[in-house]
């Protein structure tokens, strides 16, 4: 993240101390800028420029897969959130997922994943 132009020590540690490893990568590979706006530190343009240059180096080839199922993944975010979970726990029960376990399946199938990893 220090690579990141506009990134200091500081807001770095504020990310991990906001989100463990697994849900930061995660939050940039899936391009979540909400949840990267949560980082005390990160506004729109440096969520916006953190998710611009690291996405590939984080992501490689997962990041077709995973964008693709970008629409779903934000579907079921926003189910989770309005169930009451955190951000930080929704995070987590979806970084639990093999997203090998998601390609091919509905909304719905995803949340209930995501719900017993709650």
């Amino acid at each position: 993240m220090l690579n990141v132009s506009g990134v200091s020590i500081k807001i770095a540690l504020s990310a991990f101390s906001v989100y463990d490893h697994e849900q930061l990568k995660n939050i940039i590979v899936t391009k979540d800028l909400e949840l990267l706006k949560r980082v005390p530190g990160i506004g729109k343009k440096l969520a916006e420029r953190i998710v611009l240059e690291l996405c590939e180096k984080l992501g490689g080839q997962e990041i077709g897969l995973i964008s693709s199922q970008d629409g779903r993944l934000a579907e079921v975010r926003q189910a989770l959130r309005s169930l009451g979970y955190s951000s930080g726990e929704i995070e987590k029960a979806l970084s639990r997922i093999d997203p090998g376990n998601i390609e091919n399946k509905k909304t719905e199938d995803i949340l209930k994943l995501a719900l017993k990893e709650v």
